[in-house]
């Protein structure tokens, strides 16, 4: 005799279901494989309230925006747990909630965790991004930085099995105390089925897809692209930045102090389906992230999107960077924008490279990057949850032994 589908609930904070193609595919992975699978989010403009998207409930969830500054981001913070916490327990309540998938930032939702865990749901926390090096690489100095260690320490210790994107977040983990059995490797990849078909490339033209916020690098691109512009007098280039973030507003203004309104396109945030046609008419698209604690141990799923569409790369020699791209990018060989810049013109200028790293690229991606490499261990993660037949957790979160997902007997 069966039972109904195992719930999932996933709390998202930092990102719209609509723009975040990882919990996009860990939502789909999950449906597909019998789970019910809910998600709570934050509601960007253009956001419904809630939507039912290939089987996955998403409710968008909104709360104030307070703006700039450390004081109003950590307030927006408070706000947001709050929200989405107050949402989470309903739906709990509700839904019959058996298994609770946190992502970070912010590593704040440990207490909620700890809740739900004392009430027998399991928990795993989706680490996408080591949040004590995201506030050094902020330079928010060693107070806050050893608060959010703490924070993440926590998170880490309610856990029954945690999630990170790749092999050089797990030192960071294991020093914070991560239980070394209960992590677990599931890479960003891409869902090459979603991304659109090749297409023609303008040889003036360089792309950047992603978020525009001050650890993302766009203050080493505008300064890049200012070498491109008046150092190496190419006025013949033009660059299309898509994604948004809160430092839009300060780069649009660079953008006009130092003159490169003709080449600047910043095309706001667009849905993934658009930013990859976007990104489809470019010669060279560009990861600007610079070299610091954060970045060396992060996977972007910018360069990953890059290589399924056959571009080739500009970027830092960052190290996880070099171990996604290998030889499908070109890396500044200084660790600064006028270097990039040269990366940038070498491959503008030499369209059998960009030919040849575009399609190293792309078989990099089908063979250790795509989406359908990350599953498996995504479900085998799930599957050693140690949910009883009732669908509560047993014991201190250890591995249990493997269970079928989604129906169980």
């Amino acid at each position: 005799m069966s039972r109904e589908p195992r719930c999932v609930l996933i709390l998202v904070q930092n990102m719209s279901f609509t723009y975040d193609t990882r919990v996009q595919n860990i939502a789909r992975t999950l449906g597909r494989s019998g789970y019910r699978v809910r998600v709570l989010c934050p509601r960007y403009p253009g956001d419904p309230r809630s939507a039912v998207v290939d089987g996955i409930h998403v409710r968008f969830v909104r709360w104030p925006e307070l703006g700039a500054g450390l004081v109003a981001h950590l307030l927006e913070y408070l706000c947001s747990v709050l929200a989405l916490s107050a949402h989470a327990i309903r739906d709990v309540l509700r839904e019959r909630v058996e298994v609770v998938h946190i992502c970070n930032p912010p590593d704040l939702f440990f207490g909620l965790a700890a809740l739900l865990r004392l009430t027998g749901k399991a928990v795993v926390f989706d680490q996408h991004d080591s949040w004590p090096e995201l506030f050094a690489a902020h330079g928010n100095g060693p107070l806050l930085a050893g608060i959010a260690g703490l924070c993440t320490r926590a998170s880490l210790a309610v856990a029954h099995q945690t999630l990170v994107t790749s092999e050089s977040a797990i030192p960071a983990a294991l020093s914070r105390g991560a239980d070394p059995e209960a992590i677990v490797v599931v890479r960003n990849g891409v869902d090459l089925e979603r991304m659109p078909p090749p297409a023609p490339d303008d040889r003036r033209l360089v792309g950047y897809l992603g978020n525009m916020n001050p650890q993302d690098g766009l203050t080493e691109l505008l300064e890049t692209i200012r070498c491109i512009r008046h150092d190496h007098g190419r006025t013949d280039i033009r660059f299309l930045l898509v994604g948004d973030g809160t430092l839009l507003p300060a780069l649009r203004q660079r953008v006009c102090a130092l003159g490169l309104e003709q080449l600047v396109t910043f095309t706001g945030r667009l849905s993934p389906r658009e930013a990859w046609a976007t990104l489809a008419r470019c010669a060279v698209c560009v990861q600007p992230d610079p070299p610091n604690v954060f970045t060396h141990i992060s996977t972007m799923v910018k360069s990953l999107e890059y290589m399924a569409l056959g571009k080739p790369i500009a970027a830092f020699g960052l190290v996880e960077t070099r171990r996604v791209c290998g030889d499908a990018a070109l890396y500044a060989p200084d660790a600064d924008p006028r270097s990039l810049a040269g990366c940038v013109l070498t491959l503008l200028d030499d369209r059998r490279r960009r030919a040849e790293l575009g399609a190293r690229g792309r078989r990099r991606v089908e063979g250790s990057f795509a989406w359908v490499c990350s599953e498996p261990a995504l479900l085998e993660a799930y599957a050693r949850l140690p949910l009883n037949r009732r669908g509560r957790a047993r014991g201190p979160g250890r591995p249990a032994p493997r269970a079928a997902p989604g129906r169980q007997p």
